[in-house]
């Protein structure tokens, strides 16, 4: 009986390590077949929309305050009305963008595309990176000074979700 409970918890351990070691592949692998489908549902099941376009939101915001922080001009006055005025039209953007339509093209393309830019025929090679038992994230393999976008996943229970979008914004404000 102890040798079968012994089995037992060695099977268990190696399928826990396995579903550790897989678990995020499965789940980049379900987010880009998803994504390509264009199966709104799925992607409701893979994508926080909420949290990740609030992220991105804070993200810019924090870009822009940090960019008036730097700006030592005469103009301040000027310059906090437009950017205020530019933080609203991005959270509109932002809005529009994350959609299932644009984790499409993020996920296929590993870059956030432009408006009026043309698709890329190179899909995008995700590199995965695990922060901890309850974390991973994803960032297109680039070549060169490229600063990619990178993906967070959080767990849910036993799956995966995306929950947030981190932008380079450092290198385009900067």
């Amino acid at each position: 009986m102890k040798r079968w409970l012994a089995g037992f918890a060695a099977v268990l351990l190696v399928a826990a390590g396995g579903w550790f070691w897989a678990s995020p592949l499965i789940a980049m692998h379900n987010l880009k077949v998803s994504a390509q489908a264009g199966d709104r549902d799925a992607l409701a099941d893979e994508v926080d929309f909420p949290a990740v376009r609030e992220s991105l939101k804070s993200q810019l915001k924090t870009a822009v305050v940090g960019k008036l922080a730097g700006d030592k001009g005469g103009s301040n006055v000027l310059a906090a009305l437009g950017a205020m005025f530019a933080v609203t039209i991005a959270d509109q953007v932002i809005d529009a963008m994350i959609s299932p339509d644009g984790i499409k093209a993020l996920v296929a393309e590993g870059k956030v595309r432009k408006s009026g830019q043309a698709q890329t025929d190179a899909p995008a090679h995700w590199v995965i990176e695990r922060r901890g038992l309850d974390r991973f994230t994803a960032h297109p393999a680039t070549e060169g000074d490229d600063k990619p976008p990178t993906l967070v996943f959080r767990r849910v229970n036993l799956s995966w979700k995306l929950t947030d979008i981190v932008l380079p914004l450092d290198a385009a404000t900067g």
